[in-house]
């Protein structure tokens, strides 16, 4: 479907509740240049296919292919669609610096994110049945690195387009948008959605903020032109700064969640997970790939907190618990 002049949107199949990812297209370099081509599955890719050829193009057209994220959803397809296209393959270089330990040793790292999770007071029994990223992640990325690796602040031009790359991390450590400032057009990824907020995974990395930088990265878009936003799910819509204090607002009502939680005494992040509102449902409902990713989540609002001085982080007999820093209630505002 062509969204806009030159831009086409291309419905991809995955897997859950989101049912496809919203991959773009647009005419470059004698060719075309794909944003996220999609899921890693026959159905996605014959679905990828399909659309191309509706609309007179072919794997072989495909020049370049910019994934926002390093997620499975966004980068998954890659491997395939370059091995059929000779693409060149773009992506941040801090989410290439961040599959690092999957690509090294995907036994190893799963088993490091296995201890980090006990540690924050995930059972053993539930860590054993949670499914973290390996063996699949190596084999995607290795069979469709990086031929360049992105900063932030390049521009990838087209035919009729001049796309700003704007690195917004908080979903990943490297994710991107793509703005085209003339036509004030947004590919936004999965960092601005219109019903939904994405995920933020604190996973241990010394010094990190996702809830952080997600959050200086929404400011980063506040002050851009924009009519249209084309996210990776859901839908286009027009109300990008609206949305944004949304969103905001959601992660606010959340850390005021989890101080009203600590209250009590501390707690870990597992059970701190327990007194959250998801909107998915009830912690004790979910599967364990969703507590999991509950948990991380939960772990990324803790440690801003920390980070803010509203939290204290406190190690003892081999867990991590999180009490109120005083005065932190009233801080928060």
């Amino acid at each position: 479907m062509e969204v806009a002049p030159g831009l086409y949107q291309l419905k991809v199949p995955m897997p859950g509740p989101l049912e496809y990812v919203l991959a773009y297209l647009f005419p470059s370099d004698g060719g075309y240049t794909l944003v996220d081509p999609g899921w890693p599955s026959d159905e996605a890719f014959d679905a990828l296919e399909s659309q191309l050829r509706d609309i007179g193009v072919a794997f072989a057209d495909i020049r370049r292919l910019i994934i926002t994220h390093v997620h499975h959803d966004h980068y998954g397809l890659a491997a395939r669609v370059k091995e059929a296209s000779g693409a060149e393959v773009l992506l941040h270089e801090s989410d290439w610096e961040a599959v690092q330990p999957y690509l090294d040793d995907p036994v190893a790292a799963v088993r490091e994110m296995q201890g980090f999770l006990a540690t924050h007071g995930v059972p053993r029994e539930e860590i054993a049945n949670m499914p973290v990223a390996g063996q699949m992640v190596r084999d995607i990325i290795m069979r469709a690195r990086p031929d360049r690796t992105l900063r932030g602040g390049e521009v990838i031009e087209g035919k009729a387009f001049r796309w700003e790359v704007i690195w917004t991390p908080g979903h990943s450590a490297g994710h991107v948008c793509l703005y085209e400032r003339e036509r004030q057009l947004l590919l936004s990824g999965d960092h601005v959605l219109p019903v939904i907020t994405p995920h933020l995974s604190y996973t241990g990395r010394p010094g990190s903020d996702p809830l952080g930088d997600f959050l200086r990265s929404l400011e980063a878009l506040k002050p851009l032109a924009v009519r249209a936003v084309f996210p990776a799910h859901e839908f286009a819509f027009d109300n990008l700064r609206e949305r944004i204090e949304q969103i905001e607002l959601h992660h606010l009502a959340r850390m005021r969640e989890m101080l009203d939680a600590l209250v009590s005494g501390p707690l870990t992040a597992y059970e701190v997970a327990h007194h959250v509102t998801w909107v998915t449902g009830d912690f004790r409902d979910f599967d364990f790939a969703m507590q999991g990713a509950a948990v991380r989540e939960t772990l990324a609002h803790l440690e801003h907190g920390v980070i803010t001085g509203h939290i204290v982080r406190e190690l003892s007999d081999g867990l991590y618990r999180y009490r109120l820093a005083q005065g932190a209630a009233e801080q928060i505002t």
